[in-house]
């Protein structure tokens, strides 16, 4: 079965909870994708991280990790063709509805 996908357009306005639910979040290694992770993770989510650079990939991860929060990492170029396919099929297994980030 495939996710259900909820997109947020403003992270501070209120929804329900995210609490448990999976968010993925691409370029997540660095930058407003770092932040963004950290921002889901102070709500409560679980966060699958996805960025070409392993080594800032891994080190959002053990932040992560050492607040507490659930994650996956996924190492990969999303503009590469079948990529976007690929990290969903990766992290599809542990996700059953996925929350995404929209500005």
């Amino acid at each position: 079965m495939a996710p259900r996908l909820t997109f947020y357009k403003n992270m501070t306005s209120e929804h329900s909870s995210i609490t448990g639910q999976t968010v993925l979040v691409t370029g997540a290694g660095q930058g407003l994708g770092r932040a963004t992770c950290l921002a889901f993770a102070r709500r409560g989510a679980k966060i699958a991280l996805v960025d070409i650079n392993e080594g800032t990939l891994h080190d959002v991860r053990e932040e992560l990790n050492n607040s507490g929060a659930e994650c996956t990492v996924i190492v990969g170029d999303i503009s590469s063709p079948g990529a976007p396919q690929r990290g969903h099929s990766t992290s599809a297994g542990s996700v059953r509805s996925s929350q995404c980030f929209s500005k």
